[in-house]
């Protein structure tokens, strides 16, 4: 229905009203107090997995489904675009929207992520919404910010020639690089062996 397009030809937006799901809120303020307390990403992935907690995408109706599980990277994320879960602002009581835009590229037609400067943002604070108390959100933050000023290695990534390639025959994950001289199983690496028991290395 073309009255309910957004200027720019979009869908227009429906209004939903937000509650929170009171076990895995309890899930993500356990995430929380892992991380302020000083285990890993990955560390608290295995955890969750090994407990049997569901993850965030795990009934996710993929075409091409991958092991349903925890792994580091969706909960360390990257704070400069607000994924992951310990940079989601809305566990603190805050929605922004705003905050990018997809365009088409014209030549592969693909859909690409751009970000917005931040004076476009708009933030609206709705304490309604908080799972994180204010205290641990900041003692996480943080701690996130260590990490991001500490002395970064600047030198270029090698490129290996099998990356993207190999695949776990257990669970269907690429084989990545797990040191400077082997291959293993993305999901036993990131997840831990519960959510992946392929410990396999493959010698580059």
């Amino acid at each position: 229905d073309p009255s309910k397009l957004d200027p720019y030809g979009r869908p227009a937006v429906v209004a939903v009203k937000r509650e929170i799901d009171a076990e895995q809120a309890k899930t993500v303020r356990r995430i929380f107090e892992w991380y302020a307390d000083g285990h890993s990403p990955r560390w608290i992935a295995g955890e969750l997995n090994r407990a049997g907690i569901p993850s965030p995408g795990a009934t996710w109706k993929r075409t091409v489904r991958r092991c349903a599980g925890w792994v580091g990277s969706a909960i360390h994320g990257d704070p400069k675009k607000g994924t992951g879960i310990l940079n989601n602002a809305l566990y603190a009581g805050r929605y922004v929207w705003n905050r990018s835009d997809w365009v088409k590229d014209p030549d592969p037609g693909n859909r690409k992520r751009m970000a917005r400067p931040e004076s476009e943002w708009i933030v609206v604070e709705d304490e309604r919404l908080r799972i994180i108390p204010d205290k641990l959100w900041k003692r996480v933050q943080a701690r996130r910010g260590e990490r991001i000023t500490a002395p970064q290695d600047t030198r270029p990534r090698a490129k290996f020639l099998l990356s993207g390639i190999l695949k776990c025959g257990t669970c269907g994950s690429n084989f990545v690089m797990v040191s400077q001289y082997a291959y293993g199983c993305a999901s036993f690496t990131n997840g831990s062996k519960h959510l992946c028991a392929n410990d396999m290395r493959v010698s580059r």
